[in-house]
């Protein structure tokens, strides 16, 4: 982690900060840190020097975005045969696409209820 352009992770820790908090605080802070996969201390020694941890996507969010990443390539390629005026093969590619994008899409909404 980076503090006004100086690597703090290696630094040393050798200063203590005690906070006080009521037991659902607690838990709220330690919930939050677990799903930023941080430890309490790294989780407040970040929030409190003003970066914000990012929630860990779950698997299927994961999986879910290598999808749609996979999809960059065939949007390539449909691009490639509007340029070269190949609209037969240009239908049939977005068609793909389009079932593809609907089953990612069916399937994510089934895992989410």
């Amino acid at each position: 982690m980076f503090y006004n352009n100086i690597v703090i992770k290696d630094m040393k820790k050798t200063e203590r900060i005690n906070i006080r908090c009521g037991e659902l605080e607690f838990a709220l802070i330690r919930r939050h840190a677990e799903e930023c996969g941080l430890s309490v201390s790294d989780y407040c020694r970040q929030v409190l020097l003003a970066y914000c941890p990012r929630k860990r996507l779950s698997e299927h969010e994961y999986q879910v975005i290598t999808e749609v990443r996979k999809l960059t390539s065939d949007l390539t390629h449909i691009t490639n045969f509007f340029h070269q005026r190949k609209y037969a093969s240009m239908m049939e590619e977005l068609k793909s696409i389009i079932k593809r994008l609907k089953e990612i899409l069916y399937d994510s909404k089934g895992k989410n209820d």
